[in-house]
């Protein structure tokens, strides 16, 4: 009987392309392992052991059971430099995978099994390209490698040449400073960028449940990308809109203990690396009333700001805007009003606190177009009143002047 079981293994292992083992010889894969590890690739060698790599990895952890792949975004991170080699590095991808793969054409409605996407980025001037695999139905990473390269077309095209040269962009050397993204400030290091990059797969999942009114489904997925950052070990400036999106799913979801734990979390890291709180908070036209369907959640929002400060010792100043119709002075004495409103709020709760109320009317307008209601809003700085410049103090008219208007 185990005779037979173990012949049944073997024809088994057969069909399954020798139970998942690497086509590639271990000795051969190791050895380019070894030259790449020490040595910068051409352009050729280095996409093909990236496939190899690819390769090993996959048949390891599918076992070869699924088969379509479809490539996805390949991205460039300096965006003073083309990615202009993407076809032939696919092109070269797709022939070292094609006998274990079916690849599904970019225009087609085939759901694949796999998507294959790449990054290209500068480290330390040596361009390096990182190549992964996601299980498409989960967006789980199954396979990663990366090789740096001797050269990759590398050169800026004349136009971009120009913003190098202008200062507009930097020049490569310059690349740790701008492979960034750009969640509450600005993180260079470009090992996160990676890592952030491999995590939006995850983050648009969650956004399009919270599109869809799905606030609890929202709320895990969002748990979910905040495990995964904390495991490694992101800076928490990375982390401010991560807790502002589940501070406003869990709030929509009904769940206002939860709501509070990440409002708090959101207030916390706005303070720590910005000096500064983004409120949401905008207003009825002409009013110092709430706009009407985020009533409830703004109360709620300036109510907890004033838990967040009861214990504090802190000065705040609040800046109050407007839309840019009317005139100069109503608009400085509306919006002094909406600041004074959110004062009034924090000031019943945290009655030690120092707040200051100033009216910046359409100074400072986002949009100004008319009435929209993202210029009718607040802004919340944390400053002490000795460290404060004579323009962060100005009154309305006197800012507006200063400003030019």
């Amino acid at each position: 009987m185990k005779l037979i079981n173990l012949i049944a293994t073997m024809l088994f292992c057969l069909l399954i392309t020798s139970c998942a083992t690497c086509p590639i010889p271990k000795e051969e894969l190791e050895k380019e392992r070894a030259f790449a590890e020490n040595n910068l690739l051409t352009f050729e060698e280095g996409v093909r052991y990236i496939s190899k790599e690819i390769l090993c990895q996959m048949v390891h952890s599918s076992a070869m059971t699924k088969k379509n792949i479809k490539f996805g975004r390949f991205r460039n991170l300096n965006p003073a430099y083309r990615l202009e080699a993407k076809e032939e590095i696919q092109n070269l991808i797709e022939t070292e995978l094609i006998s274990k793969f079916q690849f599904v054409q970019a225009d087609s409605d085939v759901d694949p099994d796999y998507l294959l996407e790449g990054i290209l980025y500068f480290q330390e001037k040596i361009p390096r390209l990182h190549v992964y695999v996601l299980e498409n139905s989960k967006k789980i990473k199954i396979a990663n490698a990366s090789a740096r390269f001797s050269s990759f077309e590398d050169q800026p095209t004349k136009a971009d040449k120009s913003k190098v040269d202008s200062g507009r962009i930097p020049p490569v050397e310059d690349m740790n400073k701008i492979a960034k993204k750009d969640i509450g400030e600005s993180v260079s290091d470009v090992k996160e960028t990676l890592i952030m990059s491999e995590l939006s797969y995850l983050i648009d999942n969650a956004d399009a449940l919270f599109s869809n009114g799905q606030y609890e489904d929202a709320v895990e997925f969002y748990k979910e990308i905040e495990t995964e950052m904390m495991d490694k070990k992101l800076p928490e400036t990375y982390f401010i809109e991560l807790y502002d999106k589940m501070y406003n799913a869990s709030f929509l979801s009904n769940n206002e203990v939860l709501a509070k734990k990440y409002l708090l979390k959101f207030i916390s890291s706005s303070i720590e690396f910005k000096k500064a709180i983004d409120s949401d908070i905008h207003f009825e036209v002409g009013s110092d009333i709430f706009l009407k369907e985020k009533r409830a959640q703004n109360n709620f929002f300036v109510r907890v700001l004033g838990e967040y400060f009861k214990d504090k010792s802190t000065d705040l100043i609040i800046y109050g805007h407007s839309s840019c119709t009317g005139g100069l002075e109503y608009n400085c004495k509306i919006s002094k009003k909406r600041a004074k409103k959110i004062k009034n709020i924090i000031s019943n709760i945290a009655a030690d606190i120092d707040i200051r109320a100033i009216g910046h009317a359409y100074v400072d307008a986002r949009i100004c177009r008319g009435e929209d209601e993202k210029d009718r809003r607040v802004e919340i700085r944390i400053i002490k009143y000795n460290e404060a410049t004579k323009e962060d103090l100005l009154p309305c008219l006197e800012y507006a002047r200063m400003k030019g208007i």
